[in-house]
């Protein structure tokens, strides 16, 4: 019978370099020693193999030169088949691993190794003080009303690669286990994020989650902009993550989410609606609660919204100036550049005296085989704070001291095989209406809701 003895043991240091010869974003060196377990056959003392090895003291020098110290090991352990000669033949290995392993100076900077070998992952966070995720345009007259609960459409997508003017592209990515250092959350409570393409997010209102606008009596029966609604989120999140690993070295993903420092939001989303008339008079806003919530005293100090954050919040709705039926010498033009499209329109003129109600209703109806060729934008730049080592925003080339633009564009969060719908009614107004008989209705296609014009 054989028996085989362990004998020796050889430490030795290995040096990893990332797996790509590409430049790296993070680049560096990552070094650990290796011990490996030998073990001889004493019928034949000539043949020795490896039977384990352990990995240990892993180390990042970072591009510039500054090492990051990671605790834990891994270990390799070997399976044979022996001959009676005394021949083998290694049949497999099995490894134990490490993964998102934070360094040991408290850096966001995260080991995942397996076996031998690893890689490193840098992770920061952006929080922009507010995202507008949505602009819902007042019904007209009074009895109407405009439904969204049946679709996700009513939102916008953004893609961070074009809110920053470096050339550095990023993939998008919802959730997933490389976004790991403390601070986001995914969206809920009637909002979700989803992917929509390599690059993009779109953050849209759940379907069965309802907004409705209604319409208004002062003025009656008019288009009153002052009751337009703009649907603003306190905490978001941007996360971003740069690796020395082939798979994602030269395009560091993102994400969006929720800061999860925020006390009003349950780890969620803190999601607000304010009119326009709000924003341009905040003294407007007298409900202790919700001034608590824009002021946003867990941020930190110069974190609330300031009047220049409701003149930005504001600049969203492009008629939030026009007051009561006034001119659009502007809406030309931004049907001309896609930002609306007419849907519809509305027969308005007055009941004849005695004529019971009339209502016309219309809806849009969305699909998955649907598609959009609408290249508005709206473009509006916040301030920000971050979580995260300097170094790392400089090697993925954001500043991170500057305002952070956001560059919404249309959303289109349609599962395949499903159809959703948003629909308005608008009754006819009573004898004595001296306005236009005529109400045109257009989507905008930013944010996907119905605003409507004479």
């Amino acid at each position: 019978m054989k028996i085989i003895r362990i004998f020796i043991l050889f430490t030795i240091m290995a040096w990893l370099t990332s797996a790509t010869v590409n430049a790296q974003t993070l680049g560096g060196l990552i070094t650990r020693t290796e011990t490996i377990t030998y073990a001889e056959d004493p019928d034949f003392p000539d043949e020795i193999w490896p039977t384990s090895s352990t990995c240990s003291n892993w180390q990042w020098t970072d591009a510039n030169g500054v090492v990051h110290h990671f605790n834990g090991t891994t270990e390799t352990y070997y399976k044979y088949i022996f001959y009676p000669n005394g021949g083998r033949k290694l049949t497999g290995s099995w490894s134990t691993a490490l993964t998102n392993v934070q360094a040991t100076d408290g850096s966001n900077y995260y080991l995942t190794a397996k076996g031998g070998t690893g890689y490193v992952n840098g992770t920061g966070n952006l929080y922009p003080k507010y995202q507008v995720l949505s602009v819902i345009y007042a019904a007209p007259g009074s009895g109407s009303r405009v439904d969204y609960t049946s679709t996700s459409v009513a939102g916008n997508s953004t893609n961070v690669s074009s809110s920053f003017a470096n050339g550095m592209q990023f993939s998008a990515t919802v959730g997933g286990s490389l976004f790991f250092a403390g601070g986001t959350s995914t969206y809920s409570a009637g909002w979700t994020s989803t992917k929509t393409s390599s690059n993009t997010i779109s953050v849209s209102k759940t379907v069965g989650y309802g907004i409705t606008s209604n319409g208004q009596t002062n003025p009656p029966y008019g288009v009153d902009h002052d009751f337009d609604q703009v649907i603003i989120c306190l905490n978001p999140a941007l996360s971003f993550v740069a690796s020395t690993s082939a798979a994602i070295a030269n395009v560091p993903q993102w994400t969006i989410g929720c800061d999860t420092r925020d006390p009003n939001a349950g780890s969620g989303p803190d999601i607000v609606s304010l009119t326009v008339a709000e924003l341009k008079n905040p003294s407007l806003i007298t409900n202790p609660d919700l001034l608590d919530r824009l002021n946003r005293s867990w941020a930190g100090f110069g974190q609330g919204l300031t009047i220049s954050d409701y003149q930005a919040i504001l600049g969203r709705n492009p008629f939030a100036n026009d007051g009561t039926n006034g001119s659009r010498p502007a809406f030309n033009s931004l049907v001309s550049n896609n930002r609306f499209r007419q849907v519809g329109s509305i027969y308005y003129a007055p009941l004849a005296p005695g004529q019971g109600p009339q209502t016309t209703t219309g809806w849009i109806n969305y699909s998955s085989s649907d598609s959009t060729t609408s290249s508005a934008q709206d473009t509006y730049s916040v301030s920000t704070s971050t979580q995260g080592d300097v170094d790392f925003f400089v090697k993925i080339h954001i500043n991170n001291s500057s305002n952070y633009t956001w560059t919404n564009t249309t959303s289109q969060t349609i599962s395949s095989g499903t159809t959703q719908q948003s629909s308005y009614s608008v009754p006819r107004p009573p004898n004595g209406w001296g306005g236009s008989t005529e109400i045109l209705v257009w989507q905008d296609m930013v944010y996907g809701t119905f605003f409507f014009s004479y």
